[in-house]
């Protein structure tokens, strides 16, 4: 570090107080800085000798140059930083001084930045990076390095940067996910882990849309496109045949004078919501990407957990199993969620594909083989049994706003997974009748080793 003190200035000798003020603002804004990428010890002593030509206070040396650049590129440390000076409070007006930071970016890439800083009176000079190690506050992290080295990254190696930090942000999600389910700082890891998380969501995270607000809105932007701004009754059931069936009671309430209009179908939410959504990150087996991470869509049913646990008797007792099971496993999921899905985002081919879809409660509630618990067992289960229908429709909903689309695996792709289990009964419970009732298309897509079923491309 310098050894230089900071002198108190001489007084200025103009007499002019804007003319100084705009000077000290032009500095201020337009600091003299220099950048290196990858420097030699040479290379980082021109930066500094060029950026401090012509000053005689708070400047380093050679060897505070040499000591910064052996500290990252010879002994391999995260950051090294001089000149860092502060400006006592008394002073009239601010303090020049040269601030150096050599900065290990990524594997293989190392930045240097100098630059001659005025610091004002009470204030203290700061290096161009606070936040030196990525794991620490990944995001922040990120926004830091760009600023100060952007010109000099490429854009691919900015592509890098920024999977790597998405990669930490949800790593440490888990690991926050892991000590809240084991009772470490609930609140604070639970309301830590959706923060970060919501970053990896582009516009946002996911809602809880049902599969009917998601069809309805569909329906509504397909008529808008034809120019149409309602439809009869009867030509809706003709041309959405599949939808008009399931829902008849819903849409027979959304009808005026036998007319269903094109705004209130793309506006429609149900008053009550059955489910609610939680996220977490899956690092884990059985992924088709195995270096990707994948972020995990929970399907709650909080509300029907709870109408559960008033009934007492027979529903209690197989409540309390369901929890017990679902706090010794180490699924992604928590004790009231009835299902949740595995989402890969594949950015390249702007593609959300849903490489899982999984439940341990209906799994847990068709082992039930008591004579007494069967029956409750099978009720509980047709309760819940539509969970995968919304859940899917609301990774669609969110895919769809940030203009990809959503797919998953054929029989095909889904034999590629390591450790993924081939059942018959699952495949027709949830892949098979979920690629049916989306409208999904088999297709081979760029980068998966087998074809897959994609949403068809919308009409424009």
């Amino acid at each position: 570090m310098p050894n230089t003190q900071p002198r108190k200035p001489a007084p200025h000798r103009s007499n002019d107080p804007h003319a100084r003020f705009g000077a000290q603002l032009l500095d201020d804004l337009i600091p003299k800085t220099r950048i290196c990428i990858n420097p030699t010890l040479d290379a980082a002593l021109a930066a500094v000798t060029e950026v401090q030509a012509g000053c005689r206070k708070n400047t380093l040396n050679r060897s505070h140059v040499r000591d910064a650049w052996e500290c990252v590129c010879v002994r391999g440390e995260v950051s090294a930083v001089a000149g860092l000076q502060s400006c006592p409070r008394g002073f009239d007006y601010g303090i020049a001084t040269t601030v150096l930071q050599v900065l290990r970016i990524d594997e293989g890439l190392i930045g240097l930045s100098a630059s001659r800083l005025t610091v004002m009176p009470g204030g203290s000079a700061k290096e161009p990076v606070t936040t030196v190690v990525r794991l620490d506050g990944p995001s922040r992290w990120l926004r830091e390095v760009t600023t100060a080295f952007w010109t000099h990254l490429s854009d691919e190696t900015l592509a890098r940067l920024r999977q790597k930090v998405v990669t930490d942000v949800m790593r440490q999600a888990a690991e926050r996910s892991w000590l809240r389910e084991r009772g470490y700082g609930t609140r604070y890891a639970a309301k830590r882990r959706d923060l970060h998380l919501a970053q990896l969501f582009r516009h946002g995270a996911p809602s809880f849309v049902s599969e009917l607000a998601v069809a309805l809105e569909r329906i509504g932007d397909e008529l808008a496109r034809d120019g149409h701004a309602e439809i009869r009754w009867a030509a809706f059931k003709q041309r959405f045949a599949s939808v008009a069936t399931r829902y008849k009671r819903e849409l027979l309430g959304l009808q005026r004078s036998g007319t269903l209009e094109a705004s209130a179908l793309r506006g429609f939410r149900e008053e009550t919501q059955r489910y609610t959504l939680s996220f977490d990150v899956w690092e884990g087996p059985q992924r088709l990407f195995p270096d990707a991470p994948q972020i995990v869509v929970q399907v709650c049913a909080s509300r029907q957990y709870h109408t559960w646990r008033t009934r007492g008797g027979h529903t209690a007792r197989l409540l309390t199993r369901l929890h017990e099971a679902a706090t010794k496993r180490r699924h992604p999921a928590t004790p009231t969620t009835a299902g949740w899905l595995r989402i890969h985002v594949d950015d390249l081919r702007r593609l959300v594909f849903v490489d899982e879809v999984q439940s341990d409660w209906l799994e847990d509630l068709r082992n039930v083989e008591e004579t007494a618990l069967a029956p409750v067992a099978t009720a509980m289960a047709r309760e819940i049994a539509d969970w995968h229908v919304h859940g899917f429709a609301s990774v669609a909903r969110w895919a769809r706003s940030i203009g990809y689309r959503i797919g998953t695996h054929t029989r095909e792709s889904s034999a590629l997974v390591p450790g993924k289990t081939q059942s018959e009964r699952k495949w027709a419970v949830y892949y098979g009748a979920l690629i049916q009732r989306f409208g999904l298309i088999q297709a081979n897509v760029t980068g998966y080793g087998a074809p897959i079923c994609v949403q068809p491309a919308e009409s424009t």
